[in-house]
């Protein structure tokens, strides 16, 4: 167990490791779609031109090790979802509503991760949980192989914020339609932090309750206890 709890705290986050792909997966297309907008540019080329980023740098990965960087996957799809919802909004309250967009495309992609062979927050916790090294990537891998508790959390993780992003989007459409536009620009402000803060905080007290026992099951496969 000593063994295990050493690796689990070597395993911490590491900024230098996960920065850059942060920047190239999620800051540079949010900002592009931001200065775009303030051009004068359409929603729809907005979060197109903004793909670019992430799309480069999944291909960038592959080419350099032959690896799909999972976490640039769910950023395309979710600019991809994006792209499609403004597609098929005529109505003049999209201006209030397109922020939206960003929060609900990322509750769809995760939603739908769950029919993949890894969950969104599987790969959330591989960028954030770990310090990026082989080794570190490696001990993430065979926690997932090792531990049933382990899958079970990242599964249910991704449910619980892909269905409190997917609530917070439809929160924020039904009131750009039903309230006044002073009051919906202040909600838009404040909701999406509160659901963060509220999921981030619900994250950590989840993890501290199933981390233990996910520990223990490595530790029993790899005693080779049934």
């Amino acid at each position: 167990m000593a063994t295990t709890d050493t690796q689990a705290r070597q395993s911490g986050p590491n900024v230098k490791a996960w920065l850059p792909e942060m920047v190239v997966d999620a800051v540079l297309p949010y900002a592009t779609y931001l200065v775009l907008q303030s051009q004068g540019v359409g929603p729809v080329a907005a979060l197109a031109a903004g793909a670019v980023f992430p799309a480069a740098f999944v291909l960038f990965h592959f080419v350099r090790s032959r690896q799909v960087d999972g976490f640039g996957l769910v950023v395309l799809a979710v600019i991809a979802v994006s792209v499609a919802l403004a597609l098929t909004s005529g109505d003049a309250r999209f201006v209030l509503v397109k922020e939206s967009i960003f929060t609900g495309a990322i509750g769809l992609a995760m939603l739908g991760s769950l029919a993949a062979r890894r969950p969104a927050m599987y790969y959330c916790g591989r960028k954030f949980a770990t310090d990026g090294t082989p080794e570190g990537l490696a001990r993430w891998e065979s926690y997932w192989a090792k531990s049933a508790m382990f899958r079970h959390s990242n599964r249910t993780m991704t449910v619980v914020w892909g269905t409190a992003f997917m609530a917070e989007a439809a929160v924020r459409i039904v009131a750009a339609y039903t309230l006044s536009t002073s009051t919906v620009v202040g909600l838009s402000a404040i909701v999406p932090l509160v659901v963060i803060g509220l999921l981030m905080a619900w994250t950590v007290a989840y993890g501290k309750r199933t981390r233990p026992i996910s520990r223990a099951e490595v530790v029993a496969f790899d005693a080779g206890t049934p």
